[in-house]
């Protein structure tokens, strides 16, 4: 299952996902990307989700 990540991109907090990864542990360190919103920076991440977590 792929992990939402909230973000917080030039020190503003976004309550969206900025994209998908597959790994929570590469998100950490060498971030396996799966897909990433168009004009998403991920300057901070705050959190991860399950994709099907509401809210």
């Amino acid at each position: 299952m792929y992990k939402k990540i909230m973000y917080r991109e030039n020190g503003i907090e976004r309550q969206g996902a900025c994209g998908y990864f597959s790994n929570w542990n590469a998100v950490m360190s060498t971030v396996e990307m799966i897909e990433m919103n168009e004009g998403c920076v991920v300057t901070d991440i705050l959190e991860w989700r399950d994709e099907n977590e509401t809210n």
